[in-house]
């Protein structure tokens, strides 16, 4: 926490990486740091007091999405979320933009669910968030052969353009956050 005395310091802004943040703080024990990201978590050992890190970009990119497709497509959405410890903000952020706009969270699944092709079909969601990292994207697309109505939208854009290009002559809509 800042108290007022820490007030006048300097900030630093930085997209660097753990390790920068931890020997920038140690370097600079008397200084207050504030360290803005895109959305990675940083888990930095014994951080200094005055050091803050801020990492709720890509949470607020997944709020905006929700609302705008709400509004372009419908008011039903589904989350599948990875089952590696990272990505909550985004789940999180793309839930809350739901809550604002009006829409249901009508199902929210591990990426490791059984069946869980089926289960996003059955509900018929109007929008799904792919909240994956890019290897569970890739093997997603990899096995997913239906048609969808819904909007399927991803924080993570690595698919390769055959794949990409596949889908979209199975009709299905993809956006990024």
């Amino acid at each position: 926490l800042f108290t007022a005395k820490a007030a006048t310091a300097d900030i630093w802004l930085s997209l660097g990486t753990t390790l920068g943040l931890q020997t920038l703080s140690e370097c600079l024990p008397n200084q207050a740091i504030i360290a803005a990201t895109l959305g990675e978590h940083f888990a930095v050992a014994n951080p200094s007091p005055n050091l803050l890190i801020n990492s709720f970009g890509l949470a607020d990119a997944a709020w905006q999405s929700a609302v705008w497709a709400s509004q372009q497509r419908g008011k039903r959405a589904i989350i599948v979320r990875s089952t590696a410890l990272s990505g909550y903000d985004c789940s999180w952020g793309f839930a809350q933009g739901l809550s604002a706009a009006g829409a249901e969270l009508i199902g929210d699944f591990s990426f490791d669910s059984a069946d869980l092709v089926a289960k996003v079909a059955n509900l018929n969601p109007d929008v799904v968030y792919l909240a994956l990292n890019a290897a569970e994207s890739q093997q997603w697309w990899q096995s997913y052969t239906s048609s969808s109505k819904a909007l399927w939208i991803t924080p993570n854009a690595t698919l390769d353009a055959k794949l990409a290009q596949r889908l979209r002559k199975q009709g299905l809509d993809l956006a990024y956050a």
